[in-house]
């Protein structure tokens, strides 16, 4: 007996996950094992399966196949081919293959919400208060500080983009260890360092406040 894998779906580098409903998928354990296991590459159902029963999780098909469904939904998984199995000439057997749409997940809820021309927030909110209270007191709307802030924001997330693209194998395989919010944090660390290095910050904020 042999099997054939013919995948036909290619993954890609990375993905930034700014929807709530998708940031709060990877809080569900199962699902999470789900793309924990495929990060090894393409699998079948019944790969799937048997890397539940070594960590001692067995599930069933039919539940594994509900775990797919959620995360095809939410394009964090597709189906990547066919595994040809021969038992003989007259015998073939075909199975799905699934893979993750990213080899890394980025998880990003966006600070600040455009709604009618006002920005909610809580966490942006702190954020331009806190900065005003240190760089200026004069009255601003938070228009211009928005604007600000989506720049250095845009530039930060091609920064992350970046070092992970050039990392090397052994940095890949560290990374390869996190998963959403933690790998996120290891590459915002590196982006803030480089996004600081670039601008004199001090200097950008006092412009906004006394503008």
């Amino acid at each position: 007996m042999s099997s054939q894998d013919v995948i036909t779906y290619k993954p890609a580098k990375m993905i930034f996950i700014k929807d709530e409903k998708k940031n709060k998928l990877f809080s569900d354990e199962n699902l999470n094992y789900v793309l924990k296991f495929l990060r090894k590459g393409a699998m079948t159902i019944h790969d799937l399966s048997d890397n539940f029963k070594r960590i001692e999780e067995e599930k069933s098909d039919k539940s594994i196949y509900r775990y797919l469904h959620k995360l095809i939904q939410a394009k964090l998984v597709a189906k990547a081919g066919k595994r040809i199995t021969t038992k003989n000439e007259s015998d073939l057997i075909s199975e799905t293959l699934y893979m993750r749409t990213s080899n890394a997940f980025i998880l990003k809820i966006p600070l600040a919400k455009k709604e009618k021309e006002e920005f909610h927030s809580p966490i942006f909110d702190s954020i331009f208060l806190l900065l005003k209270q240190q760089y200026g007191n004069k009255k601003i709307g938070k228009k211009a500080f928005k604007k600000f802030f989506d720049k250095i924001d845009n530039e930060r997330d091609q920064y992350i983009m970046d070092l992970y693209e050039k990392a090397d194998e052994e940095t890949m395989n560290k990374l390869g260890d996190l998963e959403g919010k933690n790998i996120l944090s290891a590459l915002e660390y590196a982006s803030w360092i480089a996004i600081l290095l670039r601008y004199d910050m001090k200097v950008e904020l006092e412009k906004i406040y006394s503008s």
